[in-house]
C-alpha cells in the first residue's frame, strides 16, 4: 500500500512516500525559494535570431527565454532554426538554466520527464532506465 503525506506550512512544503509503512521518498521545498529548472512551459516565439541560431521564446516568465537550435531534436544537423520554428508558433520547452541577472532563463525543446527509474524522452521517442537496475529482464520490462 502507497501513502502521501503533506505537510504545509508558511516556510516549507514537505512530502513523503510510504510503500507499506517504510519511507522510500521525502521531499522539501522553501516557500520563496522555488526553482524554475525542470519547469515546461507551452511559449511563443518571439523573435528568431538566424545570425545565431536561436530564438527567444515568452513563457510567463517577465523575461523571454533563450533557445538555441542545438535544443531542438526535429532539427537535423543541416536545417536552419528558421526552417523550423516562426515568430508567433507555439513551442513546448523545458527550462534548464536559472536566469542569471539581465538574462532570461536557458531552454530546451527536448522535454525530460524524470521518474525514480526512468527518464522519458518524449521528443525523442525514447525511455532512459536507471543503470541502478542491473537484472537486464527488469530492464527491458521498464523500457
Amino acid at each position: 500500500m502507497i501513502k502521501i503525506l503533506i505537510n504545509s506550512n508558511e516556510i516549507e512544503k514537505r512530502v513523503a512516500i510510504l510503500e507499506n509503512n517504510v519511507l522510500v521518498e521525502y521531499y522539501v521545498e522553501k516557500i520563496g525559494n522555488s526553482q524554475l529548472v525542470g519547469n515546461i512551459y507551452k511559449g511563443k516565439i518571439l523573435k528568431i535570431l538566424p545570425g545565431m541560431q536561436a530564438a527567444f521564446v515568452d513563457v510567463g516568465l517577465g523575461k523571454a527565454g533563450f533557445l538555441y537550435v542545438a535544443d531542438i531534436s526535429s532539427l537535423k544537423p543541416t536545417n536552419h532554426i528558421e526552417d523550423v520554428l516562426k515568430e508567433g508558433q507555439d513551442v513546448l520547452v523545458q527550462v534548464v538554466k536559472e536566469p542569471i541577472g539581465t538574462k532570461g532563463v536557458r531552454l530546451t525543446a527536448n522535454i525530460t520527464i524524470p521518474g525514480k527509474y526512468i527518464v522519458l524522452l518524449p521528443t525523442l521517442k525514447h525511455v532512459g532506465v536507471s543503470k541502478k537496475i542491473a537484472d537486464e529482464v527488469e530492464r527491458e520490462r521498464l523500457r
